[in-house]
């Protein structure tokens, strides 16, 4: 019989998950907020195109589903979450440069769907619920995101958030 993880080990382990769950909201969430009035109003496209911007990296997530889940079985969920964190980081390095060419608005937007685009196939390596040796690391985070959630709709009902 395996001998059982000490408190150490699980504590740190849910740290890490907390962590990169933190980091992984920040990057996803915070471009929700500040990309249809950059869209809009700084590249002057349609308030229509901004929720197309906003929208491909939620049909990336759909679309990528199935990729995550055999990529997470293949090589492991630890490295599937790191290579999801490789892709986010390339996606804000894409959507500041966009921010860089806002002189070339059709360059921008194109550059800014690209990487919401490849956010939306990360998002789903770091936080879906794919692969089937992932499910206990990511029943720990289907209610971390629960909490989260419920956490920022009590401050919007304050309305200390939003």
């Amino acid at each position: 019989m395996p001998a059982a993880p000490s408190s150490l080990s699980i504590t740190l382990q849910i740290v890490s998950i907390v962590f990169y769950t933190f980091i992984a909201f920040i990057c996803i969430g915070l471009p929700i907020a500040v990309i249809p009035g950059y869209v809009h109003e700084q590249l002057g496209f349609s308030a229509v195109v901004a929720g197309v911007t906003i929208g491909s990296q939620y049909l990336a997530t759909l679309l990528s589903r199935p990729m995550a889940g055999r990529m997470s079985d293949n090589v492991g969920t630890k490295r599937a979450i790191v290579l999801g964190l490789a892709g986010i980081l390339i996606s804000g390095v894409l959507t500041f440069i966009a921010t860089l060419l806002d002189s070339l608005p059709s360059l921008s937007l194109g550059i800014l769907i690209a990487g919401r685009l490849l956010l939306g196939g990360d998002h789903q390596l770091v936080h879906g619920r794919s692969g089937r040796r992932a499910h206990r690391t990511l029943d720990f985070l289907e209610w971390h995101r629960l909490l989260w959630r419920h956490c920022h709709w009590c401050a919007v009902r304050r309305g200390d958030g939003g």
